[in-house]
């Protein structure tokens, strides 16, 4: 009612479970690009149905499939991360920033007003 979750159950942990940990790296939950950084700004477009989910904004994997438009080597993608920032919804613009290194793509996808709905991170690795 609220778009936000739901508290969780008594006893759903039990019933689904809750995993161990998988042994990897773990990032932090911010991404913070690298003071002095040049965005590329690319052009803008605007949230479709096809993006919203059953809360009618848009779906958080919507933000990482959105930004891969911009990766040129989709193969030697080691490590996503996305840091989700505001809702955006049907009808909303997007200005795609894109950030290009050696190592990484950085896409963030700002609203005309200049407040950041989400940051999506690639860093190529072998």
């Amino acid at each position: 009612d609220n778009g936000k979750p739901s508290p969780t159950l008594p006893g759903m942990a039990e019933v689904f479970g809750s995993g161990e940990k998988i042994d990897m790296e773990y990032m932090g939950r911010k991404i913070t690009p690298e003071a002095g950084i040049e965005y590329e700004t690319m052009p803008s477009f605007q949230i479709e149905k096809g993006n919203l989910d059953t809360n009618n904004h848009v779906n958080n994997s919507q933000y990482v499939k959105l930004a891969s438009h911009y990766i040129d080597d989709v193969d030697n993608i080691r490590r996503i991360r996305a840091e989700y920032k505001q809702q955006a919804y049907l009808g909303d613009t997007f200005i795609p920033k894109v950030y290009k290194s050696d190592d990484k793509v950085l896409v963030v996808f700002e609203s005309t007003e200049e407040k950041n709905y989400a940051s999506v991170e690639f860093t190529y690795g072998n």
